[in-house]
């Protein structure tokens, strides 16, 4: 029995380190990512703050303002909307490769939030078996984007969204007072 753990621990282990070297090339190449089209539209916010028109406290309202009045004109997800107003890229492009980062960031946490929920509180699985699972099926997932701009831009910012709040939904989730990411 013994045994078995330390096999688990070892799969576990590889598989994360796997899903790592599957991360360092997307973070590498993002260093090479620009601004186009959209970004500047919502890169207005950022280009008052970096003319010293206002403060970062400013630009932030500013985006909340944006943001309430695109809710008004358009039926998109608004945090998105606020978040894109806030892209320091635009206005410095060598920082454009922090969108990258947090969005890929924020697509591996949510995707663990949403499945580790699923996995242990649904399906009863142990915490080696649920990262294991969840590292294979992420690993296949950043290696097959065929742009990876375009995976960025829709895939991982609807998992973001979608799987946060689902992995909220689960009985047994937060909410209820439950650590889901007990051993």
């Amino acid at each position: 029995m013994k045994e078995k753990g330390k096999v688990q621990n070892l799969i576990a282990v590889f598989s994360i380190l796997g899903l790592v070297v599957c991360i360092i090339p997307l973070l590498a190449i993002s260093h090479y990512n620009f601004p186009a089209t959209d970004d500047y539209t919502y890169g207005e916010v950022v280009k008052g703050f970096s003319l010293g028109e206002y403060g970062l406290l400013g630009a932030v309202f500013s985006a909340i303002s944006h943001t309430v009045s695109i809710w008004h004109t358009w039926q998109g997800r608004y945090f998105d909307v606020f978040l894109f107003y806030l892209n320091f890229g635009v206005e410095y492009p060598s920082l454009y490769c922090i969108t990258t980062y947090l969005t890929l960031i924020s697509f591996i946490l949510s995707s663990f939030a949403l499945w580790m929920v699923f996995l242990r509180e649904i399906l009863n699985a142990d915490s080696k078996t649920s990262i294991t699972v969840i590292s294979v099926v992420l690993i296949p997932i950043l290696l097959f984007i065929v742009s990876p701009g375009e995976g960025f831009f829709l895939v991982f910012r609807w998992d973001i969204i979608y799987f946060g709040i689902f992995a909220e939904s689960v009985p047994g989730g937060s909410s209820s007072g439950n650590n889901r990411f007990k051993t």
